[in-house]
């Protein structure tokens, strides 16, 4: 990394705002003020970093210290976008990890579709939304998470499927729907079960895995690989916290 601290953050002490924005609601969404903090974590020399920082997307910034932690917060939401590209571009290199919180504008409503039917693909939910001209992020079934069950095999699937879709008037479309893949359908708001918020990538609490950064952990053995990618046999899991 360089240690040329040239541009905005030239002699300015950790923890001063390099800029400021009055909020102004005629201005476009990316280019609104954001609040939204990105912690970095594993930083050595913090103006070191910052500066590179700053020569991978010279964008304005406010950085402060906490604890171990280094929180920025870019002034607007479309810095915020090239602050965290640059960020995974590190992919983990010299023990930098991060993680973020959604954008306001990016946060989507998860609603669910009632009655499809268990064996109906999620690309042919997604399909059809879509050819109703209703913009979808993600269709996913919901599976039978039963205590009885055991735990060592897939869960089977149940006929519901969770549908997230971007705060706006395709929330009132989805709700509207009455029929779908020629089924009969019931439309509820998802509510998530009642537990701590935990990363299916890192396996750490208080993030999801769209928004994390730092290194995958397998939560079946500790290993550093996604989960998924588990080479360990299915009948011999071991936490990854022990």
């Amino acid at each position: 990394m360089s240690t040329d601290m040239s541009g905005p953050l030239s002699g300015m002490p950790v923890g001063t705002s390099v800029d400021t924005h009055v909020a102004n609601p005629c201005l476009p969404a990316g280019e609104r003020p954001n609040k939204t903090p990105i912690f970095i974590t594993g930083v050595g020399d913090t103006r070191a970093f910052l500066a590179w920082l700053w020569s991978s997307c010279p964008c304005d910034l406010t950085a402060q210290l906490k604890a171990e932690k280094l929180m920025i917060v870019p002034t607007t939401a479309d810095r915020f976008r090239a602050t965290v590209g640059a960020l995974r571009s590190l992919d983990g290199g010299k023990g930098v990890s991060f993680h973020i919180f959604s954008l306001p504008e990016d946060r989507c409503v998860r609603l669910l579709l009632k009655n499809l039917g268990k064996g109906m693909p999620e690309s042919a939910v997604r399909e059809e939304l879509e050819s109703l001209n209703i913009l979808v992020q993600e269709v996913m079934q919901l599976r039978s998470g039963r205590r009885d069950q055991d735990p060592a095999k897939d869960r089977p699937p149940t006929p519901h499927f969770i549908v997230s879709v971007a705060r706006g008037p395709e929330v009132t479309r989805v709700r509207s729907l009455t029929e779908l893949c020629g089924l009969r359908v019931t439309v509820e708001t998802y509510v998530a079960p009642k537990c701590p918020l935990q990363c299916k990538r890192c396996q750490r609490f208080g993030h999801t895995q769209r928004n994390c950064g730092y290194a995958p952990r397998c939560v079946a053995c500790g290993g550093s690989h996604l989960s998924g990618d588990c080479p360990a046999p299915r009948g011999q899991p071991r936490c990854c916290s022990c």
